[in-house]
């Protein structure tokens, strides 16, 4: 790791990265919670897919804040994150789970939006005071 490279770690905004480092917790709670809450039909598939996805983009744009080095900028996946959670919220209506699975879907949907839309905010302020001072 050369100097610049330890630079713009140090540049990250740390709670930009916390935040949707919980969304990939909260993504694999996803993952799992068709099964823990004894769903049935497509909710639990969907519940494992989204999760899934919810748990690896968020893990990535948590493990790589400035950018990585295939050439993804850094926003594109907390983005990703929250079209998911959007996406989460939304399938509680589409596929219509019984009981628990419904307001899980919309608790979760809910956290993994507002986390992955503040840490998007939270990235974009970090990025326009780091060019601003440069």
């Amino acid at each position: 790791m050369t100097t610049s490279d330890r630079g713009s770690v140090r540049t990250a905004s740390s709670s930009a990265q916390r935040t949707i480092g919980l969304s990939a917790g909260i993504g694999a709670w996803l993952l799992v919670s068709g099964v823990f809450f004894t769903g049935t039909g497509w909710i639990v598939i969907h519940n494992v897919l989204v999760g899934g996805a919810i748990a690896v983009t968020a893990s990535y744009a948590a493990a790589f804040p400035n950018g990585s080095p295939i050439p993804v900028p850094s926003v594109a996946a907390r983005v990703v994150a929250v079209l998911l959670g959007l996406w989460t919220i939304a399938s509680a209506f589409v596929f219509d789970p019984v009981g628990i699975l419904f307001w899980n879907n919309l608790l979760v949907g809910a956290a993994v939006t507002v986390l992955g839309a503040a840490s998007v905010y939270t990235s974009q302020q970090t990025a326009d005071v780091s060019s601003t001072t440069t």
